[in-house]
């Protein structure tokens, strides 16, 4: 993701408010909640585009960064 405005930090929640470089191996990401877990979907692209589908947890880091952990 690539800010599309220097002084709004990107979010899903504001499609605007980022852009997807052409060769970004992640497209078409969507994000849902699912009872106390995520359900993430995207494609993924490598050598072939395949849709993927991620289900797990997201924790919060002493970093304040975020670790999603796959249940898949």
């Amino acid at each position: 993701m690539v800010r599309t405005r220097r002084q709004v930090n990107p979010s899903f929640d504001d499609p605007e408010s980022f852009v997807s470089p052409p060769d970004a191996p992640l497209k078409n990401i969507s994000i849902q909640l699912e009872g106390d877990r995520l359900k993430l979907h995207c494609t993924i692209h490598k050598v072939l585009s395949m849709p993927i589908e991620l289900v797990g947890t997201l924790t919060l880091l002493q970093t304040n960064a975020c670790s999603f952990t796959s249940q898949n």
